[in-house]
């Protein structure tokens, strides 16, 4: 008996720290490096520089007044209250300008019809972005429509 407890007695205190090595201390030691590892908080950054948003010129509507007419595109942007000689098409310009066109297609909207030279006769030109409008047709048309303000042109 004497010697199974001076064989048995050290395994099983060896056990019994292999244990406790799993269950506890590597896990502490494994979490103490990870939190060592991360790196300390760095000072606040200044918050960068706030970028003005960029405003476009204001619309100079006295030339837009003396046109004695307008593209349908031109008209559209009107409605729109938006820069009539401007490359870009916003959302609201789009959608008078298809308003224009179909009331255009329709014959409610009087438009400038120009007659183009094709093959030896004049052909008329197709209805477009391009075809015009006389000014006072499109207050006129304006006026018998709800929505549509031309204020800035009168």
């Amino acid at each position: 008996m004497d010697t199974l407890l001076h064989v048995a007695a050290p395994a099983v205190v060896l056990w019994f720290f292999l244990f406790v090595w799993h269950l506890w201390l590597a896990p502490a030691a494994l979490a103490y490096e990870a939190i060592k590892a991360i790196p300390p908080p760095s000072p606040p950054e200044k918050p960068a520089r706030a970028v003005p948003e960029k405003k476009d010129p204001p619309i100079n509507w006295i030339v837009w007044k003396q046109m004695p007419s307008y593209t349908l595109k031109e008209f559209a942007a009107i409605l729109a209250k938006d820069e009539p000689s401007s490359m870009k098409t916003p959302y609201e310009q789009a959608a008078f300008f298809k308003l224009i066109m179909s009331e255009a297609e329709s014959g409610k909207l009087p438009y400038i019809r120009e007659m183009l030279e094709g093959y030896g006769r004049p052909i008329e030109r197709a209805l477009d972005a391009d075809s015009r409008i006389w000014r006072e047709d499109a207050i006129k048309w304006a006026d018998a429509h709800d929505g549509c303000d031309v204020s800035q042109i009168r």
